[in-house]
């Protein structure tokens, strides 16, 4: 089980050199593959040189960043853990956002090259005409080359003699982008030792040159960026899809006859659910990794019942703190819980004054490891706002999340401290009230928030999508989760819809919804 590992200097445990060993040792052997094109370890290593020696030769300093806007391909795989291992910080850009938000991003990451792929080429353009910063950035174009976009391959230089640099540990490795939906969405820093440290831990979990995993959440999400820095660190093989559907991780599955699968709790879900699920397509399953949301106790049990291997389910965020893992299911009490903390992982919960509070009481939860990020980029006081520290100085990071860590140190989630509905003067919990939902036959998924109440001040209603040929109506919903919850929890209302709104890792927005619920109001 994941151990996190003491931060030390990178030395023979540098990402390039880890790509040298393997292009040493398997020259041949396949490292990426994605929707038909394979790049080996020689190749892998081969371009990783050639990328940093020709982003060196154009004088880019090391740590200087390089952002990156494109598609899922085994080219922006290997371009992005190339330039990172090289030395300079990749910044993944998000495809789903608008040209303003992206153009606020490039302003503020000032990456001194842009990559991109051909469809994003217009979203990159309209973006760089966005910024207030006028700075020259190079363009280079993935799998295009058209006016001021050079081709990728024609760019790079020979790197004929080219040697593995040491990169000093501290040196910033890449930035992603939190998935805010207001505002310009922060810059996460994190550093080669930083990402160093999670890949060595989250080998543990079973990873080794044998894994293969599937990868079919975007390459820019912190939801592919570790399992893909793990196979790079072990010499294993990342098999990445351009998108997800359950049909083609089915097939990527059984074809490649993959190991690990790093899912949000939608994307499993769907796959249990799809009519091409058949077990023996996962035959080959080490870990199921399911996180970036609540996993409920029914999924989790068809996880262990209907799909091969062991399940871990996640708890964590991309800045780093607070890390758990579940991995053992037998004892009922616990499992409506995200586990404990790893080791080398501190988590406590604290009050609203920051006072440390005792075994099963609710509070924020605030964790600190190995794996943290520097923080947000040029938002200091951003990042301050973000830090708790205990009474030796130490610093944790708050997450927002409110829950209890039980006598075995078992953590529970309760809600988004944000999202917390205070209904006639009492706390609920959104996640308590999910769960009933979701548990009904003819649900889907659901999200609960709170709306204006005249009587109660805010009252929770809950907004379902239900499966596929499922009939039920709002008021047949309404009544059976209303049976089955606390007085002070009910429902005011169940609304049926087509879809709910989420973001790359597959979250559920609440604010997004909260938006357009804002003139609701209930007696």
């Amino acid at each position: 089980m994941i151990e996190m590992p003491e931060l030390q200097e990178t030395g023979e445990d540098a990402f390039l050199r880890r790509i040298a060993l393997h292009a040493s040792r398997r020259p041949s052997s396949i490292a990426v593959t994605c929707e038909g094109v394979s790049i080996t370890w020689r190749g892998f290593y081969e371009e990783s040189l050639r990328l940093g020696a020709t982003l060196r030769l154009a004088g880019y300093q090391i740590g200087e960043r390089v952002a990156f806007l494109a598609g899922n391909s085994a080219r922006y795989a290997v371009a992005f853990v190339g330039a990172a291992a090289s030395g300079f910080s990749a910044v993944t850009l998000p495809t789903s956002l608008t040209p303003q938000s992206l153009g606020a991003m490039l302003d503020d990451s000032n990456p001194r090259v842009l990559f991109a792929s051909s469809a994003y080429r217009e979203l990159a353009e309209r973006a760089l005409e966005a910024r207030s910063n006028r700075a020259a950035i190079e363009l280079i174009g993935l799998d295009f080359a058209s006016g001021p976009w050079h081709d990728y391959s024609r760019w790079l230089t020979s790197a004929s003699g080219a040697v593995v640099e040491d990169i000093p540990g501290d040196t910033e490795f890449n930035v992603v982008y939190s998935s805010g939906t207001t505002g310009i969405p922060k810059g996460i820093a994190h550093t080669h030792l930083s990402r160093l440290a999670f890949s060595k831990g989250f080998a543990g979990l079973s990873f080794d040159e044998t894994a293969s995993s599937v990868i079919a959440t975007p390459l820019y999400s912190n939801m592919s960026i570790p399992p893909l820095l793990t196979l790079v660190w072990c010499g294993g093989r990342a098999v990445i899809l351009d998108k997800f559907d359950p049909v083609s991780f089915i097939r990527a599955a059984d074809t490649f006859a993959a190991t690990h699968f790093v899912m949000v709790p939608t994307m499993a879900q769907r796959v249990l659910e799809s009519g091409a699920f058949i077990p023996d397509a996962f035959r080959a399953t080490r870990i199921k990794y399911v996180g970036g949301s609540a996993v409920t106790p029914q999924l989790k049990a068809d996880l262990m019942t209907r799909w091969p291997g062991r399940l871990v389910v996640a708890y964590g965020q991309t800045e780093g703190g607070p890390y758990t893992l579940q991995h053992q299911f037998d004892d009922d009490s616990k499992l409506g819980s995200v586990g404990r903390p790893v080791k080398g992982c501190d988590v406590r919960i604290v009050d609203d004054a920051g006072n440390e509070l005792g075994a099963n009481a609710v509070g924020e939860i605030v964790g600190r490891m190995g794996y943290m990020m520097t923080g947000y980029i040029n938002k200091p006081e951003e990042t301050e706002k973000l830090t708790w520290r205990d009474r030796d100085g130490r610093r944790f990071f708050k997450t927002g999340d409110v829950g209890r860590l039980d006598h075995d140190g078992y953590l529970f989630i309760l809600d988004r401290k944000k999202d917390v509905i205070i209904s006639g003067g009492f706390n609920i919990y959104a996640i308590d009230l999910e769960e009933v939902v979701r548990s009904h036959p003819a649900v889907f998924d659901a999200a609960v928030i709170g709306v204006r109440s005249r009587r109660w001040g805010e009252t929770p209603i809950a907004l379902v999508k239900l499966r596929a040929g499922a009939s039920a109506t709002a008021d047949a919903i309404l009544e059976w989760s209303n049976e089955r919850l606390g007085k002070i929890q009910r429902l005011s209302r169940v609304e049926i819809v087509q879809d709910l709104p989420r973001n790359a890792n597959g979250k559920i927005l609440k604010s997004e919804l909260k938006r357009r619920y804002a003139e609701y109001e209930l007696k």
